[in-house]
């Protein structure tokens, strides 16, 4: 029985069917490094949203 996804699937099909050529990842970083960039970009969109947020809710 194939346990695989159902995308991993689909798409070793449609790299067999049209020959293309898989690469690597742009940046191949250690998943430390990118989660710990996630979550930098996170902090900052949440503080810009909050701020923008009260600016316009806030009551006078």
């Amino acid at each position: 029985m194939n346990l695989t996804g159902l995308d991993e699937r689909v798409a070793e099909k449609v790299v067999q069917e049209f020959g293309i050529r898989i690469k690597g990842p742009i940046f191949n970083l250690p998943e430390e490094v990118v989660e710990f960039v996630f979550i930098i970009f996170a902090a900052i969109a949440g503080f810009i949203l909050g701020y923008n947020f009260y600016r316009l809710f806030k009551t006078k």
